[in-house]
């Protein structure tokens, strides 16, 4: 049986950290340790060990993955800014990257950081939740080192080397000493391309246990708009689109939709499976499910930049165009003339169900973050209004109810902060489970219950969750739902929409943070092309359909 009252009193925590947050932005500035004791009595499901002194390795792989990891030791200083300004020709700034978030990061002296932000609050909660859970950790790990001489040693004297058997050794002395284990050692090593000892290296001599962040003083204008106007803008300058042809609205990625509907993938198999073989970070995935070919295809689009322009080449010449973000939102388009699409090259699950070929577009966009996808919907109404035949939604998101890779399918949304309940307007989820039965490779496809919307991917709590899980009966967990869902019933009420556009609404999943072997922490891309695909493909034959 939940105890509410201690229910109630997390989920106290839970708002107390967000609004400490807010004030810490429009205050203008804070030292991140200021905001420890909030966060860690909220007890954050992806941080279990955060007011331990054990080094909590899911939390810190979590972080690196989502902060430009390599220049983290010596930052003790942040700045957050608004603006969508471009210094990366700016002689003495240096961009950098974040493995597994897009955003805009630029090294501006030897100790700080900007960031800018893609918009205001879930941005923000997202990146302040990864420092402390960086900051966290860097300094139980900077103790644990500290009188460590030899092993430091050892660590410098292989930091250059990728694999061989004395680093061996010296990973497990450093997970002897991290209290974890060589596999988790080892897996870290590879999230970060090999750098884990330089990492320790730096951390060991220039971490300073605590950093100040500063916010733009523009956070406070409540219009967050203005990314997001000039953001389509740049869709209108670029495309002549026909105002009497359908509109499909796609929120996913940039690779799973154009993957499926042209043939550049199986044209090129012998190449792509070569080039896979000569990357020893790629590893090519030995089952007989076709989306395995859109991954890799994928995963050296991403390393070779003459193989990413063939492809863009190939795809332009079927009425692929695509459009790059140059005003900071982080999310590029692509939009596809479905007159020009060679439908005797799509792939094979869709083709053997169309019934007739299809005209207009599908406007297909990368994944909004948070509340952003509030402002990009808007615009999108907007700009096609009555045009629009169907939007579709296809996220990753955190499960509850089942286990990573399953696929989620709900029937409404219910808010983590606010509370409320938001339906599908006058429509329900167009998606069906026995749209993706055929297709999941013995993954769960879970329906009749709502997704949480939350504020951040940290900014949770397992026996909060439970209690969702137990009152609400949700599927999992998710942070862009309810802002579209927003923006597309005020749409329907101004009469932008037309009244019968379909929804189609899905969610695979990409970890279980009610399980440490499930944290977000890990890999999640290796299989998770199955279920990508498998939503992707079950969108498309609704639509051509």
């Amino acid at each position: 049986m939940l105890d509410e009252d201690k229910i109630h009193q997390l989920r106290q925590y839970i708002q107390n950290f967000c609004t400490h947050v807010r004030y810490a932005r429009l205050h203008g500035k804070v030292d991140l340790s200021e905001l420890y004791k909030w966060y860690d009595k909220m007890k954050p499901a992806l941080h279990e060990h955060s007011a331990e002194n054990k080094v909590d390795m899911s939390a810190i792989k979590y972080a690196l993955q989502r902060l430009p990891f390599e220049e983290m030791p010596q930052t003790d200083k942040v700045y957050v800014k608004n603006s969508t300004e471009d210094l990366s020709n700016i002689e003495g700034i240096k961009t950098l990257a974040c493995k597994y978030r897009r955003r805009q990061v630029y090294k501006v002296t030897p100790n700080t950081i900007e960031f800018i932000a893609r918009e205001s609050e879930t941005d923000i909660f997202d990146i302040v939740t990864t420092l402390i859970m960086y900051n966290k950790e860097a300094t139980k790990i900077k103790n644990r080192l500290a009188q460590e001489k030899e092993l430091i040693s050892q660590i410098k004297m292989n930091t250059n080397k990728q694999e061989s058997k004395e680093k061996n050794q010296v990973m497990v002395m450093v997970a002897n000493k991290l209290g974890t284990t060589y596999k988790e050692i080892k897996d870290l090593d590879e999230t970060l391309d090999y750098k884990l000892f330089k990492l320790l290296t730096n951390i060991h001599e220039q971490h300073n246990n605590n950093i100040q962040i500063e916010f733009d003083e523009e956070f406070s204008i409540t219009d967050a708009q203005t990314k997001a106007k000039q953001w389509r803008k740049r869709i209108e300058n670029e495309l002549n689109i026909d105002p009497s042809k359908s509109v499909h609205i796609i929120s996913s990625n940039t690779h799973s939709i154009v993957n499926c509907l042209t043939g550049f993938a199986k044209e090129n198999e012998q190449i792509i499976r070569q080039l896979v073989k000569k990357d020893p970070t790629l590893k090519e995935i030995s089952s007989n499910n076709p989306s395995e070919l859109y991954y890799l295809t994928q995963q050296i689009a991403k390393k070779n930049k003459d193989f990413l322009n063939e492809k863009i080449s190939y795809e332009k010449k079927l009425g692929i165009q695509h459009v790059e973000d140059t005003a900071g939102t982080g999310i590029d388009a692509q939009i596809i003339n479905l007159e020009k699409i060679d439908y005797n090259k799509i792939d094979p699950r869709i083709k053997e169900k169309i019934k007739e070929l299809k005209s207009g577009y599908i406007i297909n966009i990368d994944y909004a973050f948070g509340r952003q996808g509030s402002q990009i919907m808007r615009q999108l109404c907007q700009l096609f209004n009555t045009q629009i035949d169907s939007i579709s939604i296809i996220g990753k998101a955190g499960i509850v109810c089942g286990d990573k890779y399953d696929i989620m399918l709900p029937t409404y949304f219910k808010s983590q902060i606010e509370g409320g309940v938001y339906g599908f307007s006058d429509r329900e989820n167009n998606l069906k489970p026995e749209d993706l039965m055929k297709l999941v490779n013995g993954h769960k496809v879970h329906s009749k219950g709502p997704m949480l919307t939350v504020p951040g991917t940290a900014i949770q709590n397992k026996e909060v969750l439970e209690y969702y899980k137990y009152e609400y009966h949700i599927l999992g967990l998710e942070m862009e739902g309810i802002p579209n869902l927003e923006e597309i019933k005020n749409a329907k009420h101004k009469e932008l929409l037309k009244k019968d556009v379909k929804l189609n609404i899905g969610y695979w999943a990409s970890d279980n943070p009610q399980k440490p072997d499930q944290h977000l922490g890990g890999n999640h891309m290796d299989k998770g092309f199955i279920p990508t695909y498998a939503l992707s493909i079950a969108v498309l034959n609704n639509i051509l359909n």
